[in-house]
């Protein structure tokens, strides 16, 4: 197999599988023969003068230096990673002068020489020195840990984690949610511990489950993180949406009674409004929120057709009738009963008979038939200067109202309210109440926790004093303040100290008028006129200035201070001013 003239012999693995089926198909067993064609072939290339072969690389028909003359010196330098060219006297690795041999064509049956390799000569020559200094990576990054799912919305989710380490560099990281990758976040190159991605267009009131692996340039990954899950904010309730409510139904019904109930599709209160044929009594509402409501209303006519609407509002104020208008009006008949009611009785609900003009607004009354039933009643009220009706009702047994007594037209005086059936032909009940003007005030009011605090600035060279104190009834506010018990400086009523208070403080400084002096004693007193102009004025007391270059300087850091006191007595004596009123 080896070309008679070649030194080498090198050639590529085609023309070997050529040689080996050439020499299968000839029955030629012995190594270096070959036919008659390729000695010719080869004799062509040795008279063309070829020299020695190197390797043939994959994918070539012919090897380097096929084509060389005789004699001459070849350099074969195969591709590698990292190429280093030098230049030096030595002698070559392989022999590169060749002799020429004659080869006579192969009938078969004899062998060709194996090549005659001459003495190589030292000669100058340049060589290429190859070397691979890089390494296949095959280490996969470590396993992201701490991965942690927050929602900040209807639609996203933020995830974070610590950033995994690898031998050469974390090029980024997969992102799964429920087992499938969702997406890629490249590896931030800021020298944070942590690595964060946001989730979005989510569905709301959604849980998502959510794992991470880290992957390098190479491609190797790292195992999936311990997974993280979260889910997603539910939207907040729709401006303006009431309850929705559903399965309306009436039981228990008698001659005289029925239970009402409903159901809301969220937790809300509850309240009905009924009436025979008018709607127009309310039950007082449940507060409570709950999903199932029911209400017993009672004092019905017997055999008497009910109209009645139910409602409900939610936490946020939506109610059943303010958005879409009235809820639908249903129906219920009592059963057959008693006759209608044969008396009335009417009832003051405030309990008492006296009320005053300016204090008491309203008086509150109801009536009820009796023994029970309904019927027509018509109320009215006695007065100086005639009859006044109030109400009418149909077919009623019982309504509670209210009189406005705080107007004009209910002077002071001696009233009766009458109830009587259909125009009060004959009055059937009534109550007796007078309107008394209210009792002249001579009572002062009552001064009581007086301070005062007192400071100096440096930066104003001034001396300030706040007196504070407390009346029991709103009042003006003055303070009297001198050099001995008999003051000789008052603060006037202007603009602050007439409007009438409970909680009175008075500056004392030089931005209004007054100035204090350094080691100074000083008399005061509170004074407060309530509406009716009754006086009060407190005890004599006193605060001492000290020395403006020894006195804590009413500076910025005990400025602080000394507000964030009047700040907490201000609190308190707005909690003691509720207590008045």
């Amino acid at each position: 197999m080896y070309p008679e003239g070649l030194v080498t012999g090198y050639f590529g693995p085609l023309t070997e599988a050529a040689v080996k089926k050439l020499q299968e198909k000839q029955g030629i067993e012995a190594i270096g023969i070959v036919g008659p064609k390729t000695a010719i072939k080869i004799n062509e290339l040795l008279t063309q003068g070829a020299g020695a072969s190197g390797i043939v690389p994959p994918g070539l028909t012919t090897a380097p230096g096929i084509q060389q003359k005789l004699g001459e010196t070849t350099t074969t330098i195969p591709p590698t990673a990292t190429t280093t060219t030098s230049t030096s006297t030595s002698t070559p690795p392989t022999a590169i002068a060749t002799t020429t041999l004659a080869v006579t064509p192969n009938t078969g049956s004899s062998a060709v020489p194996p090549p005659v390799t001459a003495s190589p000569p030292t000669t100058t020559s340049t060589t290429a020195t190859t070397s691979t200094n890089a390494t296949s990576d095959t280490t996969s990054p470590s396993v992201p840990t701490n991965l942690s799912a927050s929602a900040v919305s209807t639609s996203q989710i933020n995830l974070s984690w610590l950033n995994s380490t690898d031998n050469v560099g974390v090029s980024g990281y997969k992102i799964y949610r429920s087992g499938a990758q969702i997406a890629t976040a490249v590896a931030s190159t800021s020298a944070t511990a942590t690595a964060a991605y946001s989730d979005t267009g989510l569905q709301a009131s959604t849980a998502y489950t959510y794992a991470v692996a880290a992957y390098d340039a190479t491609g190797n990954n790292s195992a999936q993180s311990a997974s993280a899950s979260a889910t997603t904010q539910s939207p907040p309730p729709a401006y303006n949406t009431p309850p929705v409510i559903s399965s309306v139904a009436v039981s228990s019904i008698t001659s005289n009674s029925a239970m009402i109930s409903w159901i809301t599709d969220v937790p809300a209160t509850g309240f009905v409004n009924y009436g025979t044929p008018t709607i127009g009594i309310v039950t007082p509402e449940n507060t409570s929120y709950l999903t199932s409501h029911s209400f017993t209303i009672s004092n019905l006519a017997a055999s008497a057709l009910y109209n009645f609407r139910v409602y409900s509002h939610n936490a946020y104020g939506d109610q059943t009738d303010l958005v879409s208008g009235y809820p639908p009006n249903r129906t219920f008949t009592t059963l057959s009963g008693p006759p209608s009611c044969s008396s009335i009785n009417v009832t003051l609900n405030d309990g008492k008979t006296t009320y005053i003009k300016g204090v008491d607004n309203f008086v509150n009354y109801t009536w009820t038939c009796a023994p029970g039933g309904s019927a027509d009643v018509n109320v009215g009220i006695q007065k100086p200067g005639g009859w006044i009706s109030l109400n009418t009702t149909t077919n009623s047994p019982t309504q509670t109202l209210f009189i406005d007594i705080s107007s004009d037209s209910y002077p002071i005086g001696t009233y009766r309210l009458e109830a009587c059936f259909n125009v009060c032909g004959s009055i059937v009940a009534g109550q007796t109440f007078s309107i008394s003007s209210p009792p002249v005030d001579t009572t002062p009011p009552v001064i009581s926790s007086l301070r005062v605090d007192v400071a100096y600035s440096s930066a104003m060279a001034s001396w300030t004093a706040l007196p504070v104190w407390i009346t029991d009834e709103p009042s003006t506010s003055q303070v009297e303040f001198g050099l001995t018990s008999s003051y000789g400086t008052i603060t006037p009523l202007d603009s602050s100290g007439a409007f009438l208070r409970t909680v009175h403080s008075i500056i004392l400084s030089p931005e209004y008028g007054y100035n204090l002096t350094s080691n100074t004693t000083y008399h005061y007193r509170m004074i407060s006129k309530d509406a009716q102009w009754n006086s009060a004025v407190s005890g004599d007391y006193t605060f001492t200035t000290a020395s403006s270059t020894t006195s804590a300087d009413f500076t910025h850091s005990n400025l602080a201070s000394i507000f964030e006191s009047l700040r907490s007595l201000a609190l308190i004596l707005q909690k003691l001013q509720s207590l008045f009123h």
